[in-house]
């Protein structure tokens, strides 16, 4: 919450150093979310923290008793548990009243997952993968997104965004105009992690108060949850998608799914090298332009922002058009996007 999110030209937060991954790196993801030290998890659990280290290293495998020990230890939800279990190479548990109802949801589901994401890896431009993403998440509430890279830089995590995605230009725009891009914890989080989550997987126990009031500020931008997927990448950066989403399930079904059509369009960019915004060059508009852009970004249609500037339709999309080439952009939204980032409007 790439939160400005995600959608930040740039923010230095301290580097962490490389995790695990796996099984090992969700103990460790969920511990320190949790705030406990290796001591007093182990001391909770009855078991030495010498073993825990272990376990936390990858130098010993859990057994399906030790998983369930560390949930309830860590209190993790029925997702959560799920999901430590296939990381450690055991089948989930489902509850057997509803089973078979659940069984045939999360097959249809993922069989649907499947096919978004081998049509995006045939797509033959970004804009196409997107639109083919933004269909399939769209259904499952996730409405705005957004891809780019994590790259260490000097003072911390330095964020680059892809020109192509469906930003959340309203709630980007309180989040400049409240200087809250610096105090962004997911950049963190995306950072250190090996697998997908979503910002309800953080506990808000371990976020500061201002951190919280972000997220409580966000449902007036009907936004209560948002999903990111991390990609750790060769030469130490992370590739990444991160989103906005109302209300959402996060069961296993809908996090499996989602994380495999954000991996392939993750994927999918990178192979057509997807041109990303040129967040470093200066750029200059016009009253004109920067009001139109503004009234775009706030929400109005193309009729109002006509009427408002006294402008033809046909007009006000020319011009918008150029703004976002002007911009380096591919679409009015993306222009309206980094024009927020950099206080141009």
């Amino acid at each position: 919450m790439m939160k400005c999110s995600a959608m930040a030209s740039s923010l230095s937060l301290a580097a962490d150093r490389p995790c695990p991954t796996g099984f090992p790196a969700l103990l460790r993801q969920h511990r320190k979310r949790d705030g406990r030290s290796q001591m007093n998890l182990a001391l909770d659990m009855g078991i030495s923290p010498r073993h825990l280290g272990f376990l936390e290293k990858g130098r010993a495998r859990p057994s399906a008793d030790m998983v369930a020990r560390i949930a309830d230890a860590l209190a993790l939800t029925p997702a959560q548990r799920n999901a430590m279990l296939l990381a450690a190479g055991f089948a989930p548990k489902i509850a057997p009243a509803s089973a078979a109802a659940t069984a045939a949801e999360a097959a249809s589901l993922a069989l649907g997952a499947f096919e978004t994401a081998v049509a995006i890896a045939g797509a033959s431009s970004a804009a196409a993968a997107v639109d083919i993403a933004a269909r399939f998440l769209s259904a499952l509430g996730i409405a705005h997104f957004m891809t780019g890279t994590l790259r260490r830089g000097i003072h911390g995590w330095e964020v680059g965004r892809d020109a192509d995605g469906r930003p959340a230009i309203g709630w980007l725009r309180h989040n400049e105009a409240n200087g809250y891009r610096n105090h962004d914890y997911l950049i963190r989080a995306t950072a250190a992690a090996s697998a997908g989550f979503f910002w309800s997987d953080i506990p808000r126990a371990m976020l500061s108060p201002l951190q919280r009031r972000i997220l409580d500020e966000a449902r007036d931008f009907q936004i209560a949850d948002g999903f990111v997927m991390p990609v750790q990448m060769g030469d130490g950066s992370v590739r990444a998608l991160s989103s906005w989403a109302g209300p959402i399930d996060t069961d296993l079904a809908t996090r499996t799914a989602v994380g495999l059509v954000s991996t392939a369009l993750l994927d999918q960019l990178a192979r057509l090298a997807a041109p990303t915004l040129p967040v470093n060059d200066p750029v200059r508009l016009d009253p004109a332009d920067r009001d139109m852009l503004a009234f775009f970004a706030a929400g109005y249609s193309i009729v109002g922002i006509g009427q408002r500037l006294a402008l033809a339709e046909k007009e006000v999309e020319r011009r918008l058009r150029g703004v976002a080439v002007l911009m380096g952009c591919s679409t009015p939204a993306m222009a309206a996007c980094r024009a927020t980032a950099l206080n141009l409007i």
